[in-house]
């Protein structure tokens, strides 16, 4: 009966050891995958404040002067999403001005989409009176292939001729867009032509158009102005938003500019980001009307 129980020790000592000797094994293998993840996290950190840096280098610190027009813009990258992009620039035909902005779902679909409008920004310069939703589908054309499933782009390219003060645009995706009517307490909303670009994209596009008049305001904010969210986890409403425009000083397109952001961060309660928030506004100034109609 002793030899029986000292056997049974033995067998259970023996398992134990075995036991101990693979859970020491197991923790080596969670200590070496804990460092590979540590390095991955770092790999992936020094990525997202490169792309950081690279979007905001990209991004014009403030607009082009173009004559007869005013603007004022702000970019503010967003630490966890981001994929913003803005531009203003002039075509050959220097009576015509376009502005463009692009809002992505994540950094790889915005660096993809920036080599292409880089691309298609020389087209632009170099062909006359490229209509917007042309040009979206130029883009669009050269994106599909690149895209993922999960992956979307919205994009707002609108051109401005100063010989009739006609804005042509086109817009897919989501993105604050107004026409703010001068003298009036008004804020036309500029509607999408489409849902923003996917692999999966085949509406057929069509450019709108709305005419401009002496100092109205083109104002036109990326959709993460709506997207981030305070402590509470609340987010800030299209309703808001409008009515910081409408609250503004009525002096001045910085003026406006600041005072969206202003109220933005005070709901927030912070300057840090979650979302990319890029606000750009374009004021047609007297002199050009006078100019055009001599």
């Amino acid at each position: 009966m002793s030899e029986k129980k000292d056997e049974i020790i033995q067998r259970l000592e023996h398992e134990l050891k075995m036991a101990l000797s693979e859970l020491s094994l197991y923790k080596t293998k969670i200590k070496t995958l804990n460092i590979e993840l540590e390095k991955v996290i770092s790999e992936v950190g020094r990525d997202l404040q490169m792309a950081l840096k690279i979007q905001k280098m990209l991004s014009p610190t403030e607009p082009p002067k173009v004559s007869g027009f005013e603007m004022s813009s702000k970019f503010i990258p967003g630490m966890k999403k981001g994929g913003n992009y803005f531009d203003v620039f002039e075509h050959q035909d220097k009576l015509k001005f376009s502005v463009l902005m692009s809002s992505c779902s994540g950094f790889n679909i915005s660096s993809l989409l920036l080599s292409v409008l880089i691309k298609m920004t020389s087209m632009i310069e170099a062909r006359k009176g490229t209509l917007p939703h042309v040009l979206i589908q130029q883009i669009f054309q050269e994106l599909q292939p690149l895209m993922t499933p999960q992956e979307e782009a919205s994009i707002f390219y609108g051109i401005i001729d100063k010989r009739n003060y006609k804005f042509e645009y086109c817009q897919v995706g989501k993105f604050y867009a107004y026409q703010q009517i001068y003298g009036r307490d008004v804020l036309h909303s500029l509607e999408p032509c489409a849902s923003a670009l996917s692999k999966s994209f085949n509406t057929e596009l069509h450019s709108k158009s709305v005419s401009l008049s002496s100092k109205d305001r083109l104002i036109l904010v990326s959709e993460g102005i709506l997207q981030n969210q305070n402590q509470g986890q609340k987010s800030w409403t299209e309703s808001d938003l409008m009515e910081s425009i409408k609250a503004a000083p009525k002096k001045g397109v910085h003026e406006l500019r600041n005072e969206i952001l202003f109220q933005n961060e005070r709901f927030l309660g912070t300057d840090v980001l979650d979302y990319d928030v890029t606000v750009l506004i374009t004021e047609v100034k007297d002199t050009v009307i006078k100019l055009a109609t001599e």
